[in-house]
């Protein structure tokens, strides 16, 4: 073998080594999953056609939870008195995540955090005032790197129960209304890689026993979508949001007739956002992946040079 081939072939494969790894810390810095949900539900009353006291201290709560691959998992929960404000402190887990504000409710233009958060709050007020509780907010996020092979998950979550006796031997209604602003937003870029984000609302009535009697989820608020090695493509991303993003939509519904008793009443509210992410492969990996590309590269010149 000349020491011109020898060249060629050293340079060769030194290309294909080039290429390899270009492609690689490519694919690092180009992909990533990313997920995010959240709730704000608006002016959330309750109506009922017979006369109601409140029994005992029923509580709202608010509860954040997030974790990250290789990071410490966080959870916070605020229980208080029905009609006190509740707001947890926001959970957050990954490298780059501390930098986003508490009580930030906004899918950001340019998603740069690493990691997952979850947040959540309920403004001051009591559903069964007049007005109504001002709002009741709940947020997830999660963003991973492609190639570094981490998941993160994330929930706010927000619960409203209050235990009331119907004073009236005659059967009665509960009627309820809200309005919510929403949005899921999902988006993956490689093979392996998948993001999802949800949300869920439920209006729910159990009697004494703990029998669940009547149960309020639209489908268009229980809801969400994914994104899966790369499909929707990153350019058009599966994101979804109410209709009415200013004022939200309108939700309202009736329970079927209750006897006198005493039942308690629950909103539960949450967003969820998961992320998982391939494992760019290890150093000898690439090596090799180089050395192949090399090696056809080679033989194709050979064939030809035939």
């Amino acid at each position: 073998m000349t020491f011109e081939n020898c060249t060629k072939k050293a340079l060769t494969a030194a290309v294909g080594l080039a290429l390899g790894v270009a492609a690689m810390a490519q694919a690092r810095a180009e992909a990533t999953a990313v997920a995010f949900a959240k709730n704000e539900l608006h002016d959330f009353r309750i109506i009922s056609s017979v006369g109601f006291t409140i029994v005992g201290t029923p509580t709202r709560n608010t509860v954040n939870n997030a974790s990250f691959s290789g990071f410490p998992s966080q959870t916070f929960s605020d229980p208080q008195s029905l009609g006190s404000a509740s707001s947890a402190a926001q959970a957050q887990s990954g490298p780059n995540v501390a930098f986003i504000p508490k009580n930030t409710y906004t899918l950001p233009s340019t998603f740069l955090m690493v990691g997952a958060r979850g947040d959540s709050d309920t403004a001051a007020g009591s559903p069964f005032d007049p007005a109504g509780v001002p709002m009741v907010r709940n947020v997830a996020a999660a963003r991973a790197l492609g190639g570094s092979g981490a998941n993160g998950n994330s929930a706010g979550r927000n619960t409203a129960e209050a235990t009331v006796t119907l004073v009236t031997t005659a059967t009665g209604t509960i009627t309820f209304n809200f309005r919510n602003i929403f949005e899921y937003y999902a988006s993956s870029t490689l093979n392996g890689e998948s993001a999802n984000g949800s949300i869920s609302n439920t209006f729910r009535i159990a009697n004494a026993a703990g029998v669940t009697l009547f149960t309020y989820a639209p489908a268009a608020i229980n809801t969400g979508c994914g994104s899966n090695s790369g499909f929707p493509p990153p350019a058009t991303p599966c994101d979804t949001s109410s209709v009415d993003n200013v004022n939200g939509d309108l939700f309202n519904g009736t329970s079927q007739n209750l006897v006198a008793g005493t039942y308690t009443i629950s909103l539960l509210t949450r967003s969820d956002a998961n992320v998982v992410v391939t494992q760019l492969p290890e150093p000898g990996t690439m090596l090799l992946f180089g050395l192949g590309l090399g090696a056809l590269s080679l033989s194709v010149r050979r064939r030809k040079g035939a």
